[in-house]
């Protein structure tokens, strides 16, 4: 076969190399807006890792571009990268999961409405529901969100995760939060640093609560009001373990041992 034969018979196909510049642009652009842009740049960045678009722009993975080029930490890169990767692509997998048709039709629409109440309620709060995203009452939760605070939120997540281990949650925290004049901000410090004095402890809710215990009992009683003594034993349990010491309570009335009585035999035999 002649040699200018052979050379026509071969042909070389050269693809372009893809052009990532709008998408690249578009996210410097974006980084720093607001909530309403921050789920849009979250798919854009998904994108970027997934397909590893950031080779084509010089860089060996996806944290060095965006501590490089975005001045972005690690920890809020992975935050937008699972923003889109769980709720939009893992949630939607999940809820059409065995459907076709259309309850496949009604679940992507379903979809829809979650991510829409999601966007709702904000990022913030919707970076802490990353942790129970699958778990069914999701549109439930995502209404109680609403009306919590971050701090009341980071909460609640913890104990559903400590739920779902099966760890005991019997005494959960309960945030509030409510605004003080000047004046009426060193009368609870005050209190609250006698209380510590009293009790010995530097957690201040024990300390505030003991400041509301007394202040209960002591308003009950004199207006002569009935009262469970139950709850306030209870209160007085507490009371002694901050104070490290130990109770036995008599009924005036009866004058008979109503908490305590193993601790009076134990005294009693010795």
């Amino acid at each position: 076969m002649p040699k200018s034969a052979k050379s026509d018979s071969v042909k070389k196909i050269v693809q372009p190399l893809p052009d990532y510049t709008d998408l690249r642009d578009k996210i410097k652009s974006a980084v720093g807006k607001q909530d309403s842009e921050k789920w849009e740049i979250a798919e854009m960045m998904w994108t970027v890792k997934n397909d590893g678009i950031f080779h084509h722009w010089g860089y060996r993975n996806f944290n060095e571009y965006c501590d490089v080029e975005l001045s972005m930490l690690y920890r809020t890169s992975q935050f937008f990268f699972n923003i889109h990767d769980k709720y939009v692509r893992d949630l939607r997998k999940i809820l059409t999961a065995d459907k076709n048709g259309s309850e496949k039709i009604a679940a992507e629409k379903y979809h829809d409405l979650i991510l829409s109440k999601l966007k709702a309620v904000g990022w913030t709060k919707a970076k802490l529901l990353l942790d129970i995203y699958k778990d069914n009452r999701l549109e439930e939760i995502i209404a109680e969100a609403k009306g919590m605070t971050t701090r009341e939120l980071k909460t609640y997540v913890r104990n559903k995760i400590m739920e779902a281990k099966g760890q005991d949650v019997s005494e959960k925290t309960h945030m509030m939060s409510f605004g003080l004049y000047e004046g009426q901000k060193e009368s609870v410090l005050a209190a609250l640093e006698m209380a510590k004095r009293v009790s010995g402890s530097e957690i201040k809710s024990n300390n505030l609560a003991l400041i509301c215990q007394d202040y209960v009992a002591t308003n009950m009683i004199q207006e002569g009001e009935e009262f469970d003594k139950s709850i306030k034993l209870k209160s007085l349990d507490k009371y002694a373990a901050m104070l490290d010491v130990r109770l036995i309570v008599v009924d005036k009335s009866t004058r008979t041992v109503i908490s305590g009585s193993t601790l009076l035999k134990q005294i009693a035999n010795k």
